[in-house]
């Protein structure tokens, strides 16, 4: 089976987050995911930041979360590590998800650390904002 940090291949569905770099653009794929332990936050952590810390510059994601799940007791764990995340490695991150639930609560937990949740329904969504924030960016 290919290496899921690879972003070649089929990606396996343990906490190992697909992740695939294209020019200022990291899409990671939790398409599948159940994080269910501590150490699946710190994995998701470590395989992310692994992949970016290298760049030695912030870039924009977009992120995969359809049929993604926290095991409830996690989700404060799961919350702190997108907020280390997106302070260190991404310049604007959106996500999209085809489930109302999952968007509602994952919202729920960013807001509560005063992340922007920017989570759409459909990946075409996702990448028209993030296009948008690029736009932006780029004329300011």
């Amino acid at each position: 089976m290919p290496d899921p940090r690879s972003g070649q291949g089929q990606c396996a569905r343990t906490p190992d987050p697909c992740t695939t770099l294209q020019q200022d653009i990291i899409f990671i794929n939790f398409e599948g995911l159940s994080v269910r332990s501590a150490e699946d936050v710190e994995r998701i952590r470590s395989i992310v930041a692994g992949r970016l810390r290298p760049l030695g510059r912030k870039v924009y994601a977009i992120v995969n979360y359809d049929n993604f799940s926290v095991a409830p007791e996690l989700w404060d764990d799961y919350s702190d590590m997108v907020r280390y995340l997106t302070d260190h490695y991404y310049s604007s991150v959106t996500r999209y998800t085809t489930s109302s639930f999952l968007r509602t609560k994952l919202g729920e937990a960013l807001r509560s650390r005063e992340l922007a949740p920017h989570i759409y329904e459909t990946a075409d969504e996702a990448r028209c904002h993030l296009h948008e924030v690029e736009r932006t960016a780029s004329s300011s």
